[in-house]
């Protein structure tokens, strides 16, 4: 790359990401402000001052999920709804803002990485909307962030409450089965079981009313509008649209799920396409994986696995696509990289169908004749193809866990390439008490290493290389602990100069080396 090329992309980021950051303040602080207008948010609210006088949250009648929610909001019940609206509100901000900077962090801090995060949080669209409605997934956001990023105990905590609080990042624990993660998955397990079942017993023995929700058929999925994922799909399919017809009730009032019935047949026909492409779509990735991840594969097989849960679950809300975000700017710094230009372009293709362009057709079709398409072909369209870039995307990211070998965070270090080198590290040098000059011939020097290694790690192989002879002696951290204990280093000793260090590829030990050079 020419050194113009590089000065334009090292001025045209900042410009990238400040346009970005207004877009991203005007679409989801300015235009999303909290007012006294009624929102999914009241319910959580309502949930949380029954707790607080020590009734049961299930008496709100809207508010369906476990009672960790509303014991966490407790603190907001002595507020008037608009205030306490606008302290959710920043603080789903801040989980969005802090799930930004660990996936930017995550892909090496750069201007590239800072450019990714930003386009994504900023052309994402769903964030706005779940800010609007007051719901939680800018809270699910930055535990998913934080379940790709982070690595132990700390990342199965991170799932095990993101599964408290809604169940399908609970989908992850297969991630961590397949990493062979037991210490991940036990904190993932035992963080879930006890955020779920601590206020659940809170509620049973001290708090009077329900003890759990009156009706819980609504996890069986809705034909809703609003509902993009493979079962509603079915369920519109077998409710159809026909043309010249109005749009059946159940599509039009399916979003209130405590007063939607769904019937024997319909609750199978969800179940059963939710099951199918879920049990698919996980042996699809066990195949790809060979049974077993790597360290460096859990990012993206996380990602991976939750664009599969939301086109499989029974219930996925046009806003949840926010919790996307994280995975989708970890699969764009990846593709750009490895300087994947056609995968960048797919991803980003996918990822517009994801939210931002069916709303906009959809939203301009209503507000043109004041209700929706008379088509039925437009409607299915456009609320069938975010679930189906779903799982296009979860297609692409499988596809190339394979090409992630064990390189350590090599492809996430910097994706800075485009604007400034990405530096050479310095070779090891061991300490100054393991140095010594090599003299003489070369079976002195055979001699001599014959000496200092111990029995367990036999084998020099010999090259003949002319003038210089070469023996590559390779050692790992429990062989020679006399090196400074660096492990997977390949010792390069050449007749007639000081033993040197390289960083060394496993594949390329074979390699013939010339004059103790890499």
């Amino acid at each position: 790359m020419t050194t113009l090329t590089r000065w334009l992309f090292r001025a045209a980021a900042p410009l990238a990401i400040v346009l970005c950051a207004g877009w991203y303040v005007e679409n989801t602080f300015v235009r999303q402000m909290p007012t006294a207008s009624l929102s999914d948010f009241r319910w959580y609210h309502l949930a949380a001052q029954h707790i607080a006088r020590g009734e049961s949250p299930y008496l709100a009648e809207g508010y369906l999920y476990p009672p960790l929610l509303a014991c966490l909001l407790t603190p907001l019940a002595p507020l008037d709804y608009v205030t306490a609206r606008w302290v959710w509100f920043l603080f789903s901000h801040a989980c969005l803002l802090a799930a930004a900077w660990l996936i930017w962090r995550h892909l090496g801090a750069g201007r590239m990485a800072g450019v990714i995060v930003a386009v994504v949080w900023s052309m994402g669209a769903a964030a706005g909307e779940s800010l609007a409605l007051g719901q939680i997934g800018p809270q699910l956001t930055l535990l998913l962030a934080m379940a790709y990023t982070l690595i132990g105990r700390r990342q199965g905590s991170a799932i095990g409450a993101g599964a408290a609080l809604k169940l399908m990042p609970g989908v992850l624990c297969a991630i961590l089965v397949l990493r062979r993660d037991r210490r991940a998955l036990f904190a993932a397990l035992a963080s879930g079981a006890l955020l779920v079942i601590i206020p659940w017993v809170i509620v049973a023995c001290w708090l009077t009313g329900p003890k759990a929700p009156l009706r819980l058929d609504y996890l069986a999925g809705t034909p809703s509008l609003l509902s993009w994922s493979l079962p509603s799909v079915a369920l519109r399919i077998y409710e159809p649209l026909r043309p010249g017809r109005p749009i059946p009730t159940d599509w039009i009032t399916g979003n209130g799920l405590q007063t939607l019935r769904l019937s024997a047949n319909q609750g199978l026909i969800s179940a059963g396409v939710a099951l199918v492409t879920l049990a698919a779509g996980c042996m699809v990735l066990v195949v790809v994986v060979r049974g077993r991840l790597t360290s460096q594969q859990v990012p993206l097989a996380c990602s991976a696995m939750l664009a599969l849960a939301l086109a499989a679950s029974p219930v996925c809300w046009t806003h949840y696509q926010v919790m996307q975000y994280p995975g989708a700017a970890l699969f764009l710094g990846y593709a750009a990289r490895r300087k994947l230009w056609r995968l960048v372009g797919t991803a980003l293709t996918c990822a517009m169908f994801l939210y931002p362009l069916p709303v906009a057709v959809l939203r301009s079709y209503y507000l043109r004749s004041n209700g929706w398409p008379d088509s039925p072909w437009v409607m299915y369209f456009w609320t069938s193809i975010p679930s189906i870039a779903s799982l296009v995307l979860f297609g692409l990211m499988a596809r190339e866990l394979p090409e992630i070998q064990t390189q350590g965070h090599a492809c996430w270090r910097s994706l800075s390439f485009l604007l400034r080198p990405i530096p050479h590290r310095r070779p090891y040098r061991p300490p100054s008490s393991h140095r010594h000059k090599i003299d003489g011939s070369l079976a002195q020097v055979i001699a001599e290493n014959e000496q200092r290694r111990p029995p367990s790690a036999r084998g020099v192989q010999r090259e003949d290389a002319g003038v210089a002879e070469t023996i590559q002696l390779r050692r790992t951290e429990t062989q020679w602990q006399g090196l400074g204990q660096r492990p997977r280093r390949d010792i390069v000793y050449s007749q007639g100069l000081v033993p040197r260090v390289s960083y060394i590829e496993p594949r390329a030990i074979g390699r013939k080396l010339q004059g103790g050079g890499r």
